[in-house]
């Protein structure tokens, strides 16, 4: 997660963000980390860090690489 959070921060760069903002923007990207799969599931489910972290599946399904 520290080498994600050390890409946002470039990608952001010199931007100033609302509190809001970049609430939305670590919210959105924890999301996204937490549902990249880890292995294929038997019944075609993969398996994510937000099963160990709530048990189930996270409801984002990240967009881009």
């Amino acid at each position: 997660m520290a080498g994600t959070v050390k890409r946002l921060r470039n990608v952001l760069g010199q931007s100033r963000l609302t509190e809001e903002q970049l609430n939305t923007t670590l919210i959105g990207t924890e999301a996204a980390v937490n549902s990249r799969p880890i292995t294929q599931g038997e019944d075609s489910t993969a398996l994510t860090p937000g099963h160990f972290l709530i048990g189930e599946g996270l409801a984002t399904i990240p967009t881009g690489p």
